[in-house]
C-alpha cells in the first residue's frame, strides 16, 4: 500500500489537477483508515481547482462515505447542462439517503416508532440502488418491522439482479437473520452478480456471511459447527475484522474468556477503536466482576442512545453498585423499544400527519431478546431499589404420629423492605403462626416426656394378664399462636439477620445468622455463612415442650452452623459442593454434633432465553454423634441419624411465557441411614436407673430406643409459578411433596408482593 500511495503521490504532483487521481489516492486514506486526510485531498482538491470534473470525483468519494448531504452540496455546484447521468442518479440517492439518515437518527436514539413514522412517509417509492434497498430494510428491521424488511428485499428480488454482489451484501445478511437461507444462497451465487464482483470484494462479504453463520450456530448452542465455519476462514484470512469478532464470540460462549480478550486486543492493535472489539471487552469484564477494566475500555466507545449501549451502561453502572443510575437507563432503553413516538420536529409542520402518532408494536426477535433481557434487569434492580411490602401464606406439613413427629405449621408473613442504599435494603417481617402436633393418645404417651415411667409404674401394680392395656394417660393437643419476627440486612453479596421464633412457645429462640458470596471467577461463586436456626423437625424441636408429671421443660433446638459452598456454572453444566460443620443446642437435651456434605453436577438439556431444563445427580452425606431423635425427657425430637446417605437424580425445568414464569422440579433417590441405640433419658441417669429397675419383673417394659437401619427409593416433587401483574405487583405460589417410606412432607405458599417507587421515602 505504500509503494502504492508513493505512485500516486508523484502522479499528483506532476498533474495536480487532475480529480481522479485525487479520487483514487483518497480511496487508498480510506483503506488505511485516515479518512480525515481522505477528505482533506478532496476538499483541497474542490477549492484550489473547481470544476465539472473535481466537483465530480469529490462527489463520488462522499457518496462512498455516506456523506448524503455532502454530496448534494457538491451537486447543486455543478450547472444542470453539465450534470451526467451517474450524477442525476447520485442526486436521486442523495435524497432518499437524506431520509433514510433521519431515521437512523431516530434509530440512535431508540425512539423506533418516530423511524417508521419517517419512513412511512417519506419513503414513497422504492429506490433503484440495491445497497440502497439493503439499508431500507435494515432500518426496518432495527424499528422492529421484519415483514416489512421482507417485503422491500422481495419487491426488489422480483427483477433481475444487476451490479455486483457487494451491493446485495446486506440484503443476503438480512435474508439469513430472517431464516430465509435459500433465497439467500441463491443471491450469494448470482451468475450476474459474481461476474462483476472481484475476489477481494467476495473474500469480504464471504467472510460477513459466514461469521452470520456461525453467530446462529453459536446462539444456538452449537459451538462445534461454529467454529468448523470459521476455523479455516481465519487463517485465510487473520486480520479480518467480522471473522475476528465471531471467534471471540465463540470463546467467551465456551467459557473462554482470556483467549476471547485475546482476540479483541488483537483486533484493537490492527483497528483501533474498533467499537464491537471495545463492546466485547467490557462484557467480559463486567462478566468478570472488574468495573476498573469495564470502565476502561467503556470510555473509548462512542456513547450514543442505541438500546445496546444503554444496556451495556445499565450493566456497568449496576457492577458499579448505581442501581438507580441503571434503572434510569433501562428504562429510557425499554422506553424507545415500545412507546409510540410523536413525528419528528423538523419535518413541515403543515405535512398531514405532522404531529400524530402511528402506533407499532412488532419487534424483530432481537428487539424481542433485548426487551426480554430488560425486563430481567429491571425486575432485578427493582427488587433491590424499591419499597417492596410482601404478603405471604404459607403452609407446612409433616406426617407422622400424632402428638409425636407429627408438625403443621400455618403461617402468614407482612414483609416491609426499605432500600438504605443504591444497593443495600433492610426487610422488616413479622409473621403470625399457627403450629400443632396433635394430641397424644394413651397407647403412645409412654413416648413422651416421663411417660415410660408412669406406663412401668402402673403395670408393677396390675397383674401380668391386666398389663396389656395399662398405658400413661393422653395427652392433649398442644398447639402455640403467636408471632415470629425477623430484620434482615441484603447486600450484593452479603446479607444478616436476626429474629426470633414462635412468641407464644414455651421456649423462645433467638435466631439469624451471616452469608458472605465471591465471585471467584465469571461463572463460579464461593458463599460463606454462620447460622443459628430453629429446628422445625417436631414442635419438641421448635419450641420445647412441658412434662405434666416432673414439670420438666425440655427441646427448644438451634442448629449452630459454619459452612462453605461453590458453585460453578458455565450455562453448559455446572457442579456444586457445600460442606456444613454443625452443633445442635437445647433446654436440658445433650449437645450434639454432625458433619454435612452435599455435592452433585448437572448438565443443560435445554438453555434458551425463556426456557431451561436441568438434569443432574447429587450424593448427600450426614452423621450425627447421638442419636436425639424421640420424645422423651433428653431426647430432642429431630432426625438424627449416626450415618445417613442419599443418591438422587433431580430434574429441574422452567418456562417463562410474557409475565408468566413455571418452574417444575422431580427428584427419584436411594436413602438408606443408620441409628444406634439410645437411652430413653439420656440426660438423667436417675430416670433412667428406675425405668430399668421395672424390667426385673416386667419383660415387656423398653428401657432404650433400639438400633436400626432403613433403606429405600425417594422422590419428591414441586411445581413454583409467578405472576408479574404489573410492573410493580407480583402474585406467586409454589407445592412440593417429598416422601421416603412412612414419612412425607408437604409444603405450600401463595405470596403477593408489591413495589412502590423509592421517592415515597423522600429519596
Amino acid at each position: 500500500m505504500n509503494e502504492a500511495e508513493n505512485i500516486l503521490t508523484q502522479a499528483i504532483n506532476k498533474d495536480p489537477q487532475n480529480a481522479w487521481l485525487h479520487l483514487d489516492y483518497a480511496r487508498l486514506l480510506l483503506k488505511k483508515g485516515d479518512h480525515h486526510k481522505a477528505n482533506a485531498v478532496m476538499n483541497n482538491l474542490v477549492a484550489t481547482y473547481p470544476s465539472p470534473a473535481t466537483w465530480h470525483s469529490a462527489i463520488i468519494l462522499a457518496s462512498e462515505q455516506n456523506h448524503w448531504k455532502d454530496v448534494l452540496n457538491l451537486i447543486h455546484k455543478i450547472p444542470s447542462g453539465s450534470q451526467t447521468a451517474e450524477i442525476t442518479e447520485l442526486k436521486h440517492r442523495a435524497k432518499f439517503n437524506q431520509q433514510i439518515d433521519i431515521a437512523q437518527h431516530y434509530i440512535d436514539s431508540g425512539n423506533h416508532n418516530a423511524a417508521l413514522n419517517t419512513l412511512k412517509i417519506n419513503i414513497k417509492s422504492l429506490p433503484q440502488n440495491p445497497a440502497d434497498i439493503g439499508r431500507l430494510a435494515q432500518l426496518y428491521i432495527d424499528a422492529g418491522d421484519s415483514q416489512m424488511a421482507l417485503n422491500v428485499i422481495h419487491q426488489n428480488l422480483s427483477v433481475e439482479p444487476q451490479g455486483s454482489l457487494k451491493d446485495y451484501t446486506q440484503q443476503i445478511l438480512i435474508l439469513r437473520r430472517l431464516g430465509y437461507f435459500a433465497e439467500a444462497e441463491s443471491l450469494m451465487n448470482s451468475p450476474a452478480l459474481l461476474a462483476t464482483t472481484s475476489e477481494k470484494e467476495l473474500n469480504h462479504i464471504r467472510a460477513g456471511y459466514l461469521s452470520e453463520q456461525a453467530d446462529l450456530f453459536r446462539e444456538k448452542g452449537h459451538l462445534n459447527e461454529a467454529w468448523e465455519i470459521l476455523a479455516p476462514e481465519i487463517k485465510n484470512d487473520p486480520n479480518n475484522s467480522q471473522l475476528l469478532l465471531a471467534v471471540a464470540r465463540v470463546y467467551q460462549s465456551n467459557d473462554q474468556p482470556e483467549q476471547a480478550s485475546d482476540v479483541y486486543q488483537y483486533l484493537l492493535a490492527i483497528s483501533p477503536k474498533n467499537q464491537d472489539a471495545l463492546i466485547g471487552l467490557v462484557d467480559l469484564a463486567i462478566n468478570n466482576d472488574d468495573s476498573v477494566a469495564a470502565r476502561k475500555y467503556f470510555a473509548e466507545i462512542k456513547a450514543t442512545n442505541k438500546t445496546d449501549y444503554l444496556i451495556l451502561s445499565a450493566r456497568l453502572a449496576e457492577l458499579e453498585g448505581h442501581n438507580t443510575q441503571a434503572l434510569k437507563l433501562l428504562k429510557t432503553a425499554q422506553w424507545g423499544l415500545i412507546q409510540p413516538q410523536e413525528q419528528p420536529t423538523y419535518l413541515p409542520v403543515n405535512h398531514p400527519l405532522a404531529g400524530q402518532i402511528l402506533m407499532h408494536t412488532q419487534h424483530n426477535p432481537r428487539q424481542k431478546a433485548q426487551l426480554d433481557h430488560i425486563e430481567m434487569m429491571l425486575t432485578d434492580l427493582q427488587q433491590k431499589t424499591s419499597v417492596a411490602l410482601n404478603n405471604t401464606i404459607q403452609v407446612n406439613s409433616h406426617s407422622g404420629e400424632s402428638g409425636l413427629s407429627k408438625f403443621t405449621e400455618i403461617k402468614k408473613t407482612l414483609t416491609l423492605s426499605l432500600p438504605l442504599l443504591d444497593n443495600i435494603k433492610l426487610a422488616l417481617s413479622v409473621s403470625p403462626s399457627v403450629i400443632s402436633s396433635g394430641k397424644t393418645p394413651a397407647e403412645n404417651a409412654s413416648l413422651v416426656g416421663s411417660g415410660a415411667l408412669t406406663r412401668a409404674n402402673r403395670r408393677s401394680l396390675v397383674e401380668s394378664a391386666s398389663r396389656a392395656n395399662v398405658h400413661a394417660d393422653e395427652i392433649n393437643s398442644r398447639s402455640i399462636q403467636g408471632l415470629e419476627s425477623n430484620i434482615l440486612l441484603k447486600g450484593d453479596n452479603f446479607q444478616l439477620d436476626f429474629g426470633h421464633t414462635n412468641s407464644d412457645g414455651l421456649i423462645v429462640s433467638l435466631v439469624g445468622g451471616a452469608e458472605w458470596s465471591i465471585n471467584t471467577s465469571p461463572h463460579s461463586q464461593l458463599t460463606l455463612a454462620a447460622e443459628r436456626r430453629a429446628v422445625t423437625d417436631s414442635q419438641l424441636s421448635y419450641s420445647g415442650l412441658k412434662d405434666s408429671v416432673t414439670g420438666r421443660t425440655w427441646g427448644a433446638v438451634t442448629r449452630n452452623t459454619l459452612s462453605a459452598q461453590y458453585a460453578w456454572d458455565n450455562s453448559h453444566y455446572g457442579t456444586y459442593a457445600k460442606v456444613a460443620a454443625n452443633k445442635y443446642i437445647g433446654t436440658h437435651v445433650p449437645n450434639n454434633q454432625s458433619v454435612d456434605l452435599n455435592a452433585g453436577s448437572y448438565i443443560y438439556g435445554i438453555n434458551e432465553n425463556n426456557k431451561t431444563l436441568k438434569l443432574g445427580a447429587n450424593i448427600h452425606y450426614m452423621g450425627f454423634d447421638k442419636n436425639l431423635n424421640y420424645y422423651t425427657l433428653g431426647h430432642a425430637g429431630y432426625f438424627s441419624p449416626q450415618k445417613y446417605i442419599a443418591v438422587s437424580l433431580p430434574i429441574s425445568y422452567e418456562q417463562k411465557l410474557d409475565n408468566l414464569s413455571v418452574k417444575l422440579n422431580s427428584t427419584v433417590g436411594y436413602q438408606s441411614y443408620t441409628t444406634e441405640s439410645a437411652d430413653y433419658y439420656p440426660t438423667d441417669r436417675q430416670l433412667q436407673d428406675e425405668l430399668n429397675s421395672y424390667t426385673d419383673n416386667d419383660e415387656y417394659i423398653d428401657t432404650h430406643y433400639k438400633k436400626s437401619s432403613k433403606n429405600g427409593i425417594s422422590y419428591s416433587f414441586g411445581v413454583e409459578t409467578n405472576y408479574k401483574i404489573s410492573p410493580s405487583s407480583f402474585i406467586g405460589a409454589n407445592v412440593s411433596y417429598n416422601t421416603f417410606g412412612n414419612y412425607d412432607e408437604t409444603k405450600a405458599n401463595i405470596y403477593f408482593k408489591y413495589l412502590f417507587d423509592k421517592d415515597i421515602l423522600g429519596k
